[in-house]
């Protein structure tokens, strides 16, 4: 769909020529549950690289091993009847996550930078670079009252998500891509400034550019909430990045327009985006 590989060469030298950069998007927390690592994993218990996924027997017949649920609805773990245990997910079951608690897989993620350097990758935007490690005992996360936008009960992903082993593994990452002069890009969530000021390393050694994703909460066209939240950026003491939306948020266009000084009809929601300008919202989605 995208080339060969020796299509990509000619785009990297290319840009290289013109003083552009490469940067590419490095899913580091999963693979495919079609990827040949994955399917090796699951072909036996026995298998070499049954350990690169994460793995365990339930609690009962068709009880999960925790009640972690994927942030796309349902349960976190997928079983599979090949070998009678469930695979974790924190996203799709396609998507089963990496144990990178197992140094082979951290070795081998850590080569994939080393090739696509070789090739003239300049840096990586890290996906879901939060979600790398999970408590190694599995414990249940806390319940909130409510119901979350599936239906789920609403609870807290405590033990599966930002836990403070990522900071470690970003450090020796950064080590490896240093080495390369590579520059690393991070989608990080966060609740507050201290947390975002986390990634960028006590030291300036994790992520050169962590993204802010806080500034998607301002979702109204005022100077002085757009200051504040730039000051915030500002005092975490690195390089700012600013993210007003992606694919998981509301477009801008839709998040900023008063239905009188923008197109729109607002016939759905009060923010209804026309032609062309929906259809392109939703190609880009």
């Amino acid at each position: 769909m995208y080339g060969t590989l020796a299509d990509f060469d000619v785009l990297a030298r290319e840009a290289h020529k013109r003083g552009i950069h490469i940067i590419m998007d490095f899913v580091v927390n999963h693979s495919s549950s079609i990827h040949p690592w994955f399917l090796e994993s699951k072909s036996s218990r026995n298998s070499p690289r049954r350990d690169w996924y994460i793995w365990r027997d339930g609690k009962g017949f068709g009880v999960p091993p925790n009640n972690w649920e994927s942030d796309f609805g349902g349960s976190a773990w997928t079983f599979d009847a090949t070998t009678d245990q469930y695979y974790y997910h924190y996203f799709e079951a396609e998507q089963p996550d990496l144990n990178w608690r197992n140094p082979a897989v951290e070795q081998a993620m850590f080569d994939v930078t080393r090739f696509w350097h070789k090739h003239g990758v300049d840096g990586f935007r890290l996906d879901a670079v939060d979600t790398l490690f999970e408590d190694p005992a599995l414990k249940d996360n806390p319940i909130l009252p409510g119901k979350n936008e599936f239906g789920d009960p609403q609870m807290t992903n405590q033990y599966n998500h930002n836990l403070p082993e990522v900071h470690e593994e970003l450090r020796r990452l950064r080590e490896v891509t240093d080495a390369d002069g590579q520059v690393l890009i991070g989608e990080t969530w966060t609740d507050n400034i201290d947390a975002l000021k986390a990634y960028y390393g006590a030291k300036h050694d994790e992520i050169q550019l962590p993204m802010d994703f806080m500034f998607t909460t301002v979702n109204k066209l005022s100077a002085m909430e757009f200051r504040k939240q730039i000051g915030l950026a500002e005092s975490a003491g690195g390089w700012p990045v600013f993210v007003i939306s992606n694919h998981d948020i509301e477009r801008s266009y839709t998040r900023y327009g008063d239905c009188q000084h923008n197109e729109s009809d607002c016939q759905a929601h009060g923010r209804y985006v026309p032609y062309p300008a929906r259809q392109l919202n939703s190609l880009l989605w």
